[in-house]
């Protein structure tokens, strides 16, 4: 990897821990506003958009195990936000989706945070946010097709 490459690397690197942290403190600031907690936005959201989800797929998307899955779902559907069917050809799984209540607070924060959006769009420019948006997108892109272990490998 040629030297500006490499500083290139580094200077992401840096940048990005910083971007995620202050992106996650306006997304609690934001969620909290409408009543939610991070984890419960992100689930809720993610039903609403995907539909109903298993525990184990809860479990991947959130990065926990089958034990805090339980007691998340568990709160939830004692506060109204999640809605549990047992599956009706193998009793063992679960399905989980966001009730009305659920819907309505993921509609609030999400109003909170597009508000939050505009707010930086108009500082930072409609046409530099929108190029910006098109790298960013590429960028998630290659992410995602990156297999974790991928990073340590030469060319890769």
């Amino acid at each position: 990897m040629p030297a500006d490459e490499q500083a290139l690397a580094q200077a992401f690197d840096q940048l990005f821990p910083m971007l995620v942290q202050n992106l996650l403190q306006h997304f609690k600031s934001e969620t909290y506003k409408a009543g939610l907690t991070l984890p419960q936005f992100y689930l809720l959201r993610q039903l609403r958009m995907y539909g109903p989800w298993t525990a184990a797929q809860v479990g991947e998307a959130l990065g926990i195990t089958s034990g805090p899955v339980s007691g998340l779902t568990k709160r939830m559907i004692s506060q109204g936000l999640l809605a549990r069917r047992v599956d009706d050809s193998d009793r063992r799984v679960a399905w989980f989706s966001v009730t009305a209540k659920g819907d309505g607070l993921v509609a609030e924060a999400s109003r909170h945070l597009v508000r939050r959006w505009r707010r930086v769009i108009e500082e930072f420019g409609a046409q530099r946010a929108e190029e910006l948006l098109g790298q960013l997108t590429a960028i998630a892109q290659i992410l995602r097709e990156l297999q974790p272990g991928d990073a340590g490998r030469p060319g890769a």
